[in-house]
């Protein structure tokens, strides 16, 4: 998912690394799965689901938190756990 310099959260990027898979295959389909499930949990909570120029979701969110709590609602309802073969960052903001 993707800040702008056009919403108000002050964060650049917030991004899932899964890891821990024996293959990547298994990593690809987590990864795909957690992305799938966040477009889901964007468009429930009426937030535009627009895509970034690299790819990731550029939703207007009030707060950086709002995002957190998405990205950690995603990996959840796709069946992972955060910090268990997926790790989730924010990177601050750069613009």
């Amino acid at each position: 998912m993707e800040g702008s310099a056009d919403n108000s959260i002050d964060f650049q990027e917030f991004m899932i690394q899964p890891f821990g898979f024996n293959t990547f295959k298994s990593a690809l389909r987590c990864g795909v799965e957690i992305f799938h499930e966040l477009k889901n949990f964007l468009r429930i909570k009426i937030f535009k689901t627009s895509v970034g120029d690299e790819g990731g979701f550029s939703p207007q969110l009030k707060t950086a938190e709002e995002g957190n709590r998405a990205i950690l609602e995603a990996i959840k309802t796709s069946g992972y756990k955060a910090g268990k073969g997926c790790f989730f960052m924010s990177r601050p903001s750069f613009f």
